[in-house]
């Protein structure tokens, strides 16, 4: 992929090397408002709690971005020059390195152990978009912790064995006092050592609300993960 395979008009993130005693990246948004060529693009002035942010000639750039597939995607690149674009502050950018993709946000298992809450609320309850999250009394649930977990499904380490087709009610413990609760039948189970179990789960009911904090959750630790792999001034 080239920068003729990036839509004018698409919204940009820009990861700025820290410098100081910074050891933080400084992120700004911005758009891109030109293609001079396959390596060579021109982005309105990055901007951050509304102030712009000028651009050495030379200073590295991290290049992040949502295509019309929805897939994100990251670049490295390098500032060129600076020049006005009408009335637009704009700075030419020079992509250094492959333009990639991360997997996407729904198909993303996530490695991870959290902790969280689960019942059996009913084996044969059908699936459907319909089913309310019941109320639970705390003492009626019992501990487990994730393996993975994705926007559309849960692995679970449990210490029974659970048939396919049976269907919990968890709660999920996220970072920072944030939980979800979710729905989810078991697809498979199987066991693994003594009486520890693991179960992966398809979500058949999760709100809207509960639903975007799990996306921003496992996009957060995304970032995070490509960001321990980039080069130290990244970062």
């Amino acid at each position: 992929m080239d920068a003729n395979m990036i839509a004018l008009g698409t919204k940009l993130e820009i990861k700025i090397p820290y410098n100081g005693n910074s050891d933080t990246s400084n992120t700004y948004t911005s758009q891109l408002i030109d293609i001079i060529d396959r390596k060579t693009v021109s982005i309105a002035a990055p901007i951050s709690e509304g102030k712009f942010k000028y651009l050495n000639m030379g200073l590295d750039l991290f290049v992040f971005f949502l295509d019309e597939h929805k897939d994100f995607l990251f670049f490295n690149a390098i500032v060129k020059g600076h020049r006005k674009n009408g009335p637009i502050e704009a700075f030419d950018i020079t992509i250094t390195s492959e333009i990639k993709k991360l997997q996407r946000r729904e198909a993303y298992r996530l490695d991870t152990a959290l902790s969280c809450k689960y019942t059996i609320i009913d084996s044969r309850l059908p699936i459907t978009e319909s089913s309310n999250s019941p109320e639970i009394p705390i003492a009626d649930l019992k501990t487990a912790a994730t393996t993975n977990i994705s926007s559309n499904g849960i692995s679970l380490h449990v210490d029974e064995a659970l048939e396919a087709g049976t269907v919990l009610y968890i709660i999920v413990d996220l970072e920072e006092g944030s939980s979800i609760k979710v729905i989810a039948q078991v697809k498979r189970s199987h066991h693994i050592e003594s009486k520890h179990y693991m179960a992966g789960l398809r979500y058949i009911k999760i709100d809207s609300h509960d639903s975007q904090i799990l996306t921003k959750f496992i996009f957060a630790k995304q970032r995070l993960m490509l960001k321990n792999k980039m080069p130290s001034k990244f970062k």
